[in-house]
């Protein structure tokens, strides 16, 4: 998984590097930009950031599910570095 993301109103994306998500989150500000000229400024453009993701939920243990349980294994997650 990368560790770069942008996200803006219309949805989250991952990136390579710091310069990637960031220039995508620039270029959702200026479509924002673009239609404000026209439309005034939408409470959305609020929603753009970019940023480094610093932990992610990872599978830790997986074992079969006790005998009469609805589930057929139990698994536990926890929060991980994300490198």
């Amino acid at each position: 998984m990368s560790k770069w993301f942008h996200m803006e109103p219309d949805g989250f994306d991952f990136h390579d590097s710091a310069e990637e998500a960031k220039a995508k989150a620039e270029e959702s500000l200026q479509y924002f930009a673009d239609e404000a000229a026209s439309d005034g400024w939408s409470d959305e453009v609020e929603r753009i950031c970019w940023g480094e993701v610093k932990e992610v939920v990872t599978e830790v243990s997986r074992k079969k599910a006790p005998k009469g349980s609805k589930f057929d294994v139990i698994i536990d997650y926890k929060l991980r570095d994300a490198t």
